[in-house]
């Protein structure tokens, strides 16, 4: 592993690590009762013993969610002179189509339900430069793509309180050998020595819980072998002149370097953040699910007793 992709993945670890300690655990805790699943995280129970399903988490991120995705969620523009309005109700015109065309009214309400849920949920709008669209003989390259981010796979330095302060970001997933190879934005080079270091190495380098998943519900035993640790790693990089700075992003695959933009426009992470109750000091949002969560263990846990007394 070079020397740069090794502090990159030092930082990683460090802010992996900063919101497994502090966030993961009940992150983990609210997704079982949203899921109707929170016997399951509770340990080996004898059969016997009742277990109520008393639950108002899911009910409160289903009527949150509701009500804020009732308001009107679609900016409208408006012309800050009389002879700029054809023009801007053009643009307006094409800023729906796109809005349509992206599906953005899913992806933000995925977002929605998440940050209600976990108290932060994180929207990513980039580009998508392997998209082909257009008819033939009018072609065109690329597109605008936004996606929701699962708050369990993303990392931001530890030591920042906001997006805008932080001095990196980005992801931790896992991904399949197969979509690296099949990636054409990933020079060839770039995968053959990939494709050398999974050879040596055998596998991916960390366990389950190292690669931001805190869900029971999947099993990755039966192809752990084409496993991939996968960081998209965004940092900001001073400029020569000493002035401003730059964003790059590096692909680290199993520990290579398999790709690298060195300036990505425009000049800000490409990342949006979205907190149900915004805390002091404190990149994570908390939610109402994580606020009543206590009283609706104890809820259940009663319950259970009397039906155990019964």
């Amino acid at each position: 592993m070079h020397k740069s992709t090794k502090e990159i993945w030092d930082k990683v670890r460090e802010a992996v690590s900063f919101r497994q300690t502090n966030y993961d655990t009940a992150w983990k805790e609210l997704d079982a009762f949203d899921r109707g699943d929170q016997w399951s995280i509770s340990g080996a129970m004898p059969s016997w013993i009742p277990k109520p399903s008393t639950n108002y988490i899911s009910k409160v991120k289903k009527f949150k969610t509701g009500n804020l995705i009732l308001d009107d969620y679609m900016g409208e523009l408006k012309p800050l002179a009389p002879e700029n309005a054809p023009q801007v109700w053009m643009l307006q015109r094409f800023y729906e189509q796109i809005f349509d065309k992206l599906n953005l009214k899913h992806h933000l309400t995925d977002v929605i339900r998440t940050s209600r849920l976990l108290g932060t949920g994180i929207l990513y709008v980039g580009w998508d430069e392997n998209y082909i669209g257009g008819t033939r003989g009018h072609l065109y390259q690329g597109e605008i793509l936004v996606k929701p981010i699962e708050p369990s796979t993303f990392f931001v330095d530890p030591k920042a309180f906001s997006l805008e302060e932080a001095l990196y970001c980005g992801t931790f997933i896992r991904t399949t050998k197969e979509h690296i190879m099949m990636d054409p934005s990933i020079e060839e080079d770039k995968k053959k020595d990939f494709e050398m270091n999974r050879s040596l190495s055998g596998s991916s380098m960390g366990g389950q819980n190292d690669r931001g998943e805190i869900y029971y519900n999947r099993d990755y035993g039966t192809f752990q072998e084409d496993v991939v640790d996968l960081v998209t790693y965004y940092e900001k990089m001073p400029n020569e002149d000493g002035v401003g700075y730059t964003i790059c992003v590096k692909y680290i695959a199993d520990g290579v370097l398999i790709k690298e933009i060195e300036e990505i426009q425009p000049n800000h992470f490409p990342f949006i953040i979205l907190r149900q109750h915004k805390q002091r000091q404190d990149f994570w949002g908390i939610s109402d699910a994580s606020l009543i969560l206590p009283n609706v263990k104890m809820i259940n846990k009663v319950q259970s007793i009397i039906g155990t007394m019964a």
